[in-house]
């Protein structure tokens, strides 16, 4: 580059001085004449001088322009000699054949065009294209690159040349994609520079390249292709993302902006190009719902745009559609949706009345607060039970009934029936359901007495309804003039209960039955405790007093009213006697002071035990043991096994036995009351005297159970609480040993109050039995209630949790509260074992 540069400036140099002489032949004749006058020439010598002159001149510009065509510029370190030798030795490789040799040694001396004849001879197409280099001669050495090959400097030098589509089409041999579309865009070649760049991934720039050139669908499916890639690439991204980034509704990452905005170009790329249904479904995979259904609308597929619309959240526009497709109930229950959440309930009602959904229908009105169209309409729903609800509470009884026995609740309808008087199906009701009380009470109502007492007869011992079904019967054998029938029932519906107003009837009733079959102490006994309660019950005063009279003439003792014969001895089998066998054998051992207590075990007697000479408590138990053998030899080895155990917190047993049929067990007496009688006067037992009683108690009940004996009957009547503070157990070992009879008069399994779950199923029992009554009367000491006192209370025993004590006595202490329902568990494995470990954890609670 420098030499040419050199070899220019000397051409311009010596045509200048050139320029400059005068015009040799200007007034040529003149000036010959001059020179002839003043040198006395002959004018031809001159004229001959002249040519020679010329011709010499002509001789040396050749040469001179000879050498500045073969060599620009000597090399700086060569000198003319070494310039020579060069030039020589190309020559001489040239004769040779090597024309790559020759060549170089022209080029190393700057002889560029002898180089590159050389150069083309020996098909050095690459060596040709940089001796052009060095001319500045970019366009004829991008042709010998591309000649030879070399297509990335063929591109570069095309382009420098100003041939951009030759250097696209290079670039293009490159893989130069991104390259060879710029140089189409400056070539303003559209459609090629669109294609370069959509193979180089760069869709944006292929899609303005089609659209110059006016391809719109080209352009269109470019951004499409965009989508996906970008939608490909971002999946990859996000499926390495931490599962706690935010996502979609349905469990789905979210689509980027740039991908959003992506899908709404290519979109309206398409809908240029004249296709909706691409456009539409790119709308879609971008995420575009609404513009998607607009499109999918304005392409007539209007099943599909309805689907998007609802998607997209916006329900008029899908019911608009669905309207247009001819499915209004569809529609209108779309629009009722809508309104619906803008909170205009009034149309949003009519509207799913008129799509058919009447339940969501009836929740609008019920909101709206119009309960009769509501309940009608669920009536039509189906929804038979909020039907029910709504009917009654509108007063609508008849109809309320009607539906809860179409929703399958036929205890419900029965009440509601009975609500109204209808008392045939309300008793027909609750017999379907085995609900013999309630049944029985229905039919009884209607005057169908037999029925009612073949139903009252089918109530369970287990049942809560048990005594009250006992009263009925009591009652409708009165009625009928069966007194002996009577005064069971009446007798098994006191069991041990205290005196209540609820059972005020029955003990009433029992009393004047007693009077009627010619017992007078009996039936004074029971109005006198009438009285105590409700001094102004009925005619009770007056009976009473005519009673008084009648008992003053009798004395009592043990052959009064105590057994069923007046046999004053049993036989010689060795059982105990209630006579004196080794002095006059008819004295009597036992003597009656008073009756102090009366219940489904038996009548409790104060006595006096004339052999010993003290106070005892003689306790008759029911007649009906006497039935049955195996029961009767239970009862024996139990009460004996019972009687063998000494323990200061259960009350003694000193004797049992019987005579005629008739079963006594005769214990110590007590000077105390019941924690039953207790709770009846103060409602709950105060802290410190619980943890003392039951501390006793479970002292009581650890030890027999360490003799292998078990209660089974545990509760607030069976534990006294004597004047010295002691608390004594009752009837210890005497439930089991009843267990075998069931064809007695009275609950002797158990009390359904305080039964555990696995007494009320008859399973197997044992110590944890005890442990679960205990917690009942834990639970009633401390709140004034059972846990269970309504319904099904054997149902609930087995299935229900128990309410905590803390609701009712707010101040019981937590961990007094956590005992008393750790002893209630279901499942014995989860209560307590032994009541030892109660004991330890009443030691704990502060007082």
């Amino acid at each position: 580059m420098m030499r040419f540069s050199a070899a220019k400036d000397f051409f311009l140099n010596l045509t200048e001085k050139l320029r400059a002489l005068p015009d040799p032949l200007q007034d040529l004749p003149g000036r010959l004449g001059e020179l002839s006058r003043r040198y006395s020439l002959q004018p031809e010598w001159v004229v001959a001088g002249a040519g020679l002159l010329f011709i010499l001149f002509l001789f040396f510009l050749r040469r001179i322009l000879s050498r500045s065509r073969r060599k620009i510029l000597p090399a700086p370190s060569l000198n003319r000699k070494a310039i020579r030798r060069a030039i020589r030795r190309a020559k001489e490789l040239a004769e040779l054949g090597n024309y790559l040799g020759a060549g170089d040694q022209y080029n190393a001396v700057g002889y560029f065009e002898d180089a590159r004849k050389m150069y083309v001879k020996a098909k050095a197409s690459t060596k040709v294209a940089y001796v052009y280099l060095k001319e500045n001669k970019f366009r004829q050495a991008a042709e010998n690159f591309e000649e030879g090959w070399d297509f990335e400097n063929a591109a570069e030098f095309y382009r420098q040349a100003g041939d951009f589509e030759s250097a696209a089409k290079n670039y293009l041999k490159t893989g130069k994609e991104r390259s060879a579309a710029e140089m189409f865009e400056r070539a303003k070649d559209w459609a090629r520079a669109g294609n370069a760049y959509r193979e180089a991934g760069f869709f944006r720039k292929a899609t303005d390249a089609y659209q110059k050139v006016g391809d719109r669908e080209k352009a269109a499916k470019v951004l499409q292709e965009a989508f996906q890639d970008s939608a490909e690439r971002e999946k990859v991204a996000l499926a390495g993302m931490d599962a706690s980034a935010p996502r979609k509704s349905d469990g789905s990452l979210p689509l980027s902006r740039g991908l959003r905005n992506l899908s709404i170009l290519g979109g309206n790329a398409w809908l240029e190009a004249g296709k909706p249904d691409s456009a539409a479904a790119l709308f879609e995979k971008g995420g575009q719902l609404a513009l998607a259904a607009a499109t999918y609308r304005d392409a007539g597929n209007l099943a599909r745009a309805s689907e998007l619309f609802l998607q997209a959240g916006r329900e008029i526009d899908a019911a608009e559609i669905l309207e247009r497709m001819g499915d209004e109930k569809k529609s209108a229950l779309l629009k009722a949706r809508a309104f619906s959440a803008q909170g205009d309930k009034k149309a949003a009602c009519a509207l799913f009345e008129k799509a058919g959904d009447l339940v969501s229908a009836a929740h609008l009105y019920r909101e709206l607060g119009n309960q009769e169209k509501a309940a009608s309409l669920y009536e039509q729903g189906g929804l038979y039970l909020d039907a029910a609800i709504l009917f009654q509470e509108i007063g609508s009884q008849e109809k309320a009934a009607d539906n809860f026995e179409r929703a399958g609740k036929l205890r419900e309808a029965a009440q509601a029936y009975g609500a109204v008087g209808n008392l045939k199906k309300e008793s027909e009701i609750l017999e379907d359901l085995s609900d013999w009380f309630g049944a029985a009470s229905a039919y009884r109502k209607r005057g169908m007495g037999e029925k009612a007492i073949q139903l009252f007869q089918k109530v369970d011992r287990n049942s809560p309804h048990y005594r009250a079904a006992c009263q009925a019967l009591g009652d409708l054998f009165k009625e009928k003039g069966l007194l002996k029938l009577s005064l069971q029932k009446y007798q098994e519906a006191i069991g041990d209960e205290e005196l209540t107003k609820d059972n005020l009837d029955a003990y009433f009733n029992f009393g004047v039955i007693f009077e009627q079959i010619g017992d007078p102490k009996t039936a004074l006994a029971i109005f006198e405790r009438i009285l105590s309660f409700d001094y102004h019950y009925r005619d009770v005063s007056a009976r009473a007093g005519k009673l008084r009279e009648a008992v003053a003439q009798m004395t009592p003792s043990i052959s009064e009213g105590l057994v069923s014969t007046p046999s004053p001895e049993m036989a010689g089998d060795g059982t105990p006697s209630l006579t004196q066998t080794t002095a006059d054998k008819h004295s009597k051992r036992y003597e009656v002071i008073e009756e102090i207590g009366r219940g489904g075990m038996g009548v409790v007697y104060k006595a006096k035990d004339s052999l010993l000479d003290r106070v005892v408590a003689l306790k008759v138990l029911p007649h009906g043991l006497r039935d049955n053998e195996t029961a009767v030899k239970n009862f024996l080895r139990e009460a004996k096994a019972a009687a063998a155990m000494n323990h200061p917190n259960l009350v003694i047993i000193y004797d049992a036995g019987q005579r005629e049929g008739v079963f006594y067990i005769v214990m110590e007496f007590i000077q105390g009351q019941t924690v039953k009688q207790i709770l009846g006067q103060s409602r709950i037992i105060p802290l410190p005297a619980f943890v003392l009683i039951i501390g006793q108690v479970c002292k009581g009940l650890a030890y027999a159970h360490e003799q292998k004996i078990i209660h089974l009957d545990i509760k607030t009547s069976n534990i006294m609480w004597t004047e010295r503070k002691i608390a004594k157990i009752m009837d210890f070992g005497l439930a089991k040993a009843l267990l075998d009879v069931r064809n007695l008069q009275t609950v002797v399994g158990g009390t359904p109050y305080y039964m555990s779950p696995e007494q009320t199923l008859g399973e197997e029992v044992d110590q944890r039995s005890d442990i679960y009554s205990l917690g009942v009367t834990m639970y009633e000491m401390s709140t004034g209630r059972l846990p269970f006192r309504e319904g099904d209370v054997g149902y609930h025993h087995i299935h229900s949790s128990p309410p905590k004590p803390s609701k009712f006595n707010p101040k019981i202490p937590i961990a007094l509260e956590n005992i008393i329902l750790k002893c209630m568990e279901k499942d014995r494995g989860n209560r307590f074992q032994t009541t030892s470990e109660i004991f330890d954890e009443m030691k704990k609670i502060k007082v």
